[in-house]
C-alpha cells in the first residue's frame, strides 16, 4: 500500500514536473521518498531534475541513493555524482570515476571524467592513462574539440604513449582475434585521425573492416577538389559534394554555412577538411538520457532522466562516424574489469 501511494505521488511529482511547478515538485517527492524510503528511484529523479537549479540539493539526494542500497551500488548515482563533485573541484571526484568505471565502463565519458578529476588532482600520468582508455573505449571521440584544449593538447604525445600501452594490455585479454584486428584498428585510426603521417593509409585500410575501407580511401586520397571522392553513402556524399563544390551543400542547415565556408577554405585536402576540431557552430552540447533506468528500476511510467555531464556533439561527422568508428562498448565491460583487476589502479582509493 505504501509503495502504490508513493508511485501516485511520483507521478503526481512527475506531472508537476513536466508542466514546470517546482514547488509542487518538491513537496510530492518528499511525499513520495517518505512513503517509500527504500527505493533509491525517487531521489535519483530528484537529482536529475535539479541538475540545473539546485547541485547541492541533488548531491545530497544520490548520496542518499548510494546510502539506501549499499548491497547494489546504484551506477546513476556513483556516476553522476562523481561529475558534480569534479564540478565543484572536490577530491573525491576520481575515486568516484574509479568505482563508476568500475560498474559501468561503457559509460559515456567515464574515463574522461576520470583523467579530468586525476588532472585537477595533480597526478597527470594518471590523466594520462584514463584518457586512453576513453579514446580506445569510446573511439569517436578523438573527432571532437576537447583534445586540442590546451590541457590535453599540450599532453598528447603522452597520451598517445598510453594508448599504445593501454592497446597492449587490452589485446592479452581480448580473446576474439575479430577483437583483437579491431583493436589494432582502431590505435592506427586515432593516431591517423589526429597526427598526419603518423600511419600510412594503406596500413590503416588493410586494419579497417571492409565497411570503412572505401570511405578512408576517399578521405586519405582526396587532395583537390573532387578528386577521388566516391558515389556511395548518402551523409558521406554530402562532405564529398561540399568539398568537390567548394561551398556548404543545400542539405547543411544554415546556421553551419560560414563555418563550413571557413574550414573548407582553411583544409588543404578532404582529409584535413573531415578530421579539423568542429567550431562552435558544427557543435552542440547534449545530456545522455537513461531511457532504459526507469524500467530496471521498476518506474515504467516515469519519464526518462538525464545524467548531469554535458557532452559535446561534433554536428558536422556525427551522422557519418558509424562507418568508421566502433560504437561505444565495442570492448566487453568484463574485459575493462579484468584489466582493472589486473592493474589495480581505478579502484585504488
Amino acid at each position: 500500500v505504501r509503495d502504490l501511494a508513493a508511485r501516485a505521488a511520483f507521478a503526481d511529482a512527475a506531472s508537476a514536473h513536466d508542466a514546470g511547478r517546482s514547488e509542487e515538485v518538491q513537496r510530492a517527492l518528499s511525499d513520495a521518498i517518505r512513503r517509500a524510503p527504500w527505493d533509491r528511484f525517487y531521489h535519483e529523479a530528484a537529482a536529475a531534475w535539479s541538475w540545473n537549479t539546485q547541485a547541492e540539493s541533488a548531491t545530497a539526494h544520490l548520496r542518499v541513493a548510494l546510502e539506501t542500497s549499499p548491497a547494489w551500488p546504484s551506477e546513476f548515482a556513483t556516476y553522476n555524482l562523481a561529475w558534480l563533485e569534479l564540478a565543484r573541484g572536490s577530491p573525491e571526484a576520481s575515486s568516484l570515476f574509479a568505482r563508476a568505471a568500475r560498474l559501468a565502463p561503457h559509460r559515456t565519458g567515464v574515463f574522461l571524467g576520470r583523467g579530468l578529476a586525476l588532472a585537477a588532482a595533480g597526478d597527470q600520468a594518471g590523466a594520462d592513462d584514463a584518457f586512453a582508455h576513453q579514446i580506445l573505449a569510446d573511439p569517436r571521440v578523438v573527432t571532437l574539440s576537447i583534445w586540442d584544449q590546451p590541457g590535453l593538447s599540450s599532453r598528447w604525445s603522452e597520451i598517445r604513449g598510453r594508448i599504445r600501452v593501454v592497446a597492449t594490455e587490452l589485446n592479452r585479454l581480448l580473446t576474439d582475434d575479430n577483437e583483437r584486428q579491431r583493436l589494432r584498428y582502431v590505435e592506427a585510426l586515432t593516431l591517423w585521425w589526429r597526427e598526419p603521417g603518423s600511419v600510412a593509409l594503406a596500413d590503416l585500410i588493410a586494419l579497417a573492416p571492409a565497411s570503412a575501407r572505401e570511405q578512408l580511401h576517399a578521405i586519405g586520397t582526396a587532395r583537390a577538389a573532387g578528386e577521388g571522392l566516391w558515389q556511395g553513402g548518402a551523409a558521406w556524399s554530402a562532405l564529398g559534394d561540399a568539398w568537390a563544390s567548394g561551398q556548404p551543400t543545400a542539405e547543411m542547415p544554415p546556421a553551419w554555412h560560414e563555418a563550413v565556408r571557413q574550414r573548407l577554405d582553411e583544409a588543404r585536402n578532404f582529409r584535413e577538411f573531415v578530421t579539423m576540431p568542429p567550431s562552435d557552430a558544427l557543435r552542440r552540447g547534449y545530456r545522455v538520457g537513461r531511457g532504459g533506468y526507469r524500467i530496471v528500476m521498476r518506474h515504467p511510467a516515469s519519464p526518462d532522466i538525464f545524467d548531469y555531464p554535458v557532452f559535446e556533439e561534433n554536428l558536422l561527422l556525427a551522422p557519418h562516424l558509424n562507418a568508421l568508428f566502433p560504437a561505444r562498448g565495442w570492448i566487453p565491460g568484463a574485459v575493462w574489469r579484468a584489466l582493472d583487476d589486473a592493474k589495480g589502479e581505478w579502484s585504488k582509493q
